[in-house]
């Protein structure tokens, strides 16, 4: 019996009883991953079956829709290819051919100037009555030979709709409105599965058709969305893949585009229902490696315990008799195999351990040593290096002050030891308290800081210090860890007040000289205009009749004092504007009251150089606006003599419009040589021209005009725009606030 005993532990403890076990192991992960390949099979393959389905359903419904735009397209190509004339002799052609159409509401056909040839309707004219059909974006793009389709729009009497439009010869375009209900319907039709849907998305990512009419009407867009980026990625509109659809669904999703059109079909179905059968297949596979799990466990953990378990435990009870300073222990696990390895490794790390005892105490003297070599190092950098802890109560306690403290200060560092706030409270600068205090707890509460301030030292000296602090928290002690920098700038801060002062003389020097010219621009504008009224007494025969030479002379006379008058005029505006003097009235004027003036002033010098001064205001320009009319008529009489002067023939165009609902623009375009790019960095600074040589072609004018126009607009709270090209001409254009005009303004 006791033979038999043996021979069984014997057996146990054997390469055959490890190998079977480990042949069990090997068993089950096997197990495992022809049942994870089986599940994965099923899954592919069925998302394969659901997306060729969706596939079908998408090309299918591709061709019907391309179809039914194509036989729309036709007709509207048939119209386009009827003469106008016949049109015009049979109006009621366009009308039998949309009864012959169900799905048209509409049908018009344009000439290549927007006007409309012919028209038909079933719900009312929609198309024909836009006034602003040349501007429409449709017939811009007929116009240019391309075929359009708009976004899903609501008519009045709430007839969904879209537009589509073809080129027609001779410039012209042909429009027709296309009922949504017919392509609705197409799509309505798609079903596969329980939860399948499908739609139809335009190049912007809106919907344009639904099996829910509902989404469509909503205007819902797929914009930024993964399966529209998937499609605008795709180089034929071709996408398949799963994601969270519009509604929050997670979908597998196949897409087919609809060709000739910008269109692209989405089929959708649910991830639940294409997976059902995969997941039953996951359901049966897990319950079955579970069950067969459970049992190897069983079987492997009656082994376990005494293969691996128990030697592991006298390993433990060893491994913590020696983490405690039993040097002296020895497991001593009688085995050939692993454990007993391990188990001898361990006696070995022990004799080891024990050898390191002596290595460590001798690596902790050469730490000290080292220390003082640091402690060395620091003491022979000039500025002061501090650490402190600031704990969770708020306590400061200075954990390192070096000695170089004694140095900045005058004080003994073990003074800064003792009292934490020593520096605060008496070195800093009585002035400087609140400032350093301040920026020490914003620092406390985790920022980066950079301090300056003033220390009286021990001898009274005052000198100017930075204080440059990094935090770093010790998440063991709850606490903050301030580490410091302080050094002497007093060197820097009196280079600094240098400076300061040198800048304070400049600004003085240039107030005086604002000053100064406006004060000259001032005084020469009295005996100029004397110039001036003397001149003209002498052109209308005051002091008798001039011959034609006088004439000449005294119109010579006349033109030259008036340019300088306007030079001294611009000059005395840029001292105003400089010294802060110019102040803006707003009051309500009239649009076209400003054109009429600056036309008044410089129709006949346009007329004289043989240019057309034009001008349009935009219908959808109030009839008032609000403004400062002498500082604006200053603006436009400026931009629109620049333009004069440097058009040498074509014409100058003054333009009011509204470029958004909060601004109004103020634009004079010009067909003169234009402005090269380099120099339109530089045409608004004062005193500053294209070509500021004394040779340049244009010898009349300051520089002054435009850097005026300039400063005026931005002290109105706008801005000025120039858009130029060299050989194309210029146009300016103020953009100001548009500001309501009071109601009593308007009555």
């Amino acid at each position: 019996m006791s033979n038999q005993i043996q021979h069984r532990i014997k057996h146990r403890h054997s390469l055959r009883w490890r190998l079977l076990t480990l042949l069990a192991v090997m068993l089950l992960l096997t197990l495992v991953i022809i049942g994870a390949s089986v599940y994965y099979f099923i899954l592919q393959n069925e998302h394969r079956s659901w997306e060729g389905r969706q596939g079908e359903a998408a090309r299918f419904a591709a061709e019907t829709v391309a179809a039914f735009i194509q036989r729309t397209q036709d007709k509207l190509v048939t119209v386009s290819l009827l003469d106008p004339a016949m049109l015009a002799m049979d109006p009621d052609l366009l009308k039998k051919l949309l009864d012959e159409s169900p799905a048209l509401l509409e049908i018009i056909r344009l000439d290549g100037s927007g006007e409309v040839l012919a028209s038909a309707n079933q719900d009312g004219p929609l198309l024909a009555n836009l006034f602003t059909i040349p501007q429409s974006r449709w017939f811009a793009e007929s116009k240019a030979g391309q075929l359009f389709l708009s976004n899903v729009q609501i008519s009045s009497n709430g007839q969904p709709y879209l537009i589509i439009s073809v080129p027609a010869p001779g410039g012209g375009v042909v429009a027709a409105r296309l009922r949504m209900n017919v392509l609705w319907d197409v799509v309505a039709g798609l079903r596969f599965g329980e939860s399948g849907q499908a739609y139809v998305v335009n190049r912007q990512g809106k919907i344009v058709g639904h099996t829910d009419p509902e989404v469509v009407l909503a205007l819902t867009t797929l914009e930024g969305r993964p399966e529209m980026r998937g499609v605008l990625e795709a180089p034929d509109q071709k996408w398949s893949g799963s994601y969270d659809n519009f509604q929050g669904m997670r979908v597998i999703g196949v897409t087919q585009p609809v060709y000739n059109t910008g269109w692209t079909i989405v089929t959708e179905v649910a991830e639940s229902e294409a997976f059902r059968v995969s997941e039953t297949a996951l359901l049966l596979l897990g319950a079955g490696l579970i069950g067969l799990g459970v049992l190897v466990m069983l079987v492997m953990g009656r082994f376990l315990s005494r293969l691996i378990l128990d030697p592991m435990e006298r390993l433990r009870t060893g491994t913590v008799r020696i983490g405690q300073g039993d040097l002296s222990h020895r497991i001593r696990l009688n085995r050939q195999d692993e454990v007993g390895q391990v188990a001898e490794a361990f006696d070995e790390m022990v004799t080891r351990l024990r050898d390191r005892e002596v290595q460590v105490a001798e690596r902790t003297q050469a730490l000290k040593d080292s220390e003082e070599r640091f402690r060395r190092v620091i003491s022979s950098i000039s500025n002061h290096i501090y650490m402190t802890e600031v704990t969770k109560g708020g306590q400061r306690i200075d954990r390192y002050v070096s000695p170089n403290v004694e140095t900045i200060t005058g004080y003994p560092p073990q003074l800064f030891r003792e009292d934490p706030d020593f520096m605060l409270n008496t070195v800093v600068h009585p002035d400087d308290r609140d400032i350093a205090s301040t920026r020490t707890e914003y620092f406390i509460q985790g920022e980066r800081d950079d301090v300056e301030y003033r220390i009286i030292r021990a001898n009274g000296e005052i000198i100017w210090v930075q204080d440059s602090r990094r935090v770093e928290a010790d998440i063991d002690k709850q606490s903050l860890i301030i580490f410091g920098v302080v050094g002497d700038i007093t060197t820097r801060k009196e280079a600094e007040e240098v400076v300061a002062r040198a800048r304070d003389q400049a600004l003085e020097a240039s107030r005086f000289k604002t000053q100064l010219l406006a004060n000259v621009s001032h005084d020469l504008r009295t005996p100029i205009g004397g110039i001036l009224g003397f001149t003209e007494m002498l052109q209308a025969g005051v002091y008798g009749d001039l011959t034609a030479e006088q004439q000449d002379a005294t119109s010579e006379i006349v033109d030259g004092t008036r340019q300088l008058l306007y030079f001294i005029n611009n000059l005395l505006n840029q001292a105003r504007i400089e010294a802060g003097k110019i102040l803006i009235r707003n009051t309500s004027f009239v649009p076209q009251e400003l054109i009429n003036n600056a036309q008044s002033m410089l129709g006949f010098l346009a007329q004289s150089r043989g240019l057309q001064l034009t001008n349009e205001i935009a219908p959808d320009v109030p009839p008032l606006l609000e403004g400062d009319p002498n500082w604006l008529d200053q603006i436009l009489v400026n931009l629109v003599s620049n333009a004069i002067k440097f058009t040498e023939q074509g014409s100058v165009h003054i333009h009011i419009s509204l470029p958004d609902r909060d601004h109004w623009a103020l634009a004079v375009a010009d067909t003169g040589p234009g402005i090269p790019a380099e120099a339109q960095t530089y045409i608004f600074e004062a005193f500053r021209q294209i070509d500021s040589t004394t040779t340049r072609q244009h010898t009349t004018g300051s520089g002054l005009g435009l850097s005026i126009v300039k400063q005026l607009a931005v002290l109105m709270g706008g801005w000025i725009d120039l858009t130029s090209e060299p050989g194309e001409g210029s146009t300016f254009t103020v953009v100001l606030p548009l500001i309501a005009v009071k109601e009593e303004a308007i009555s």
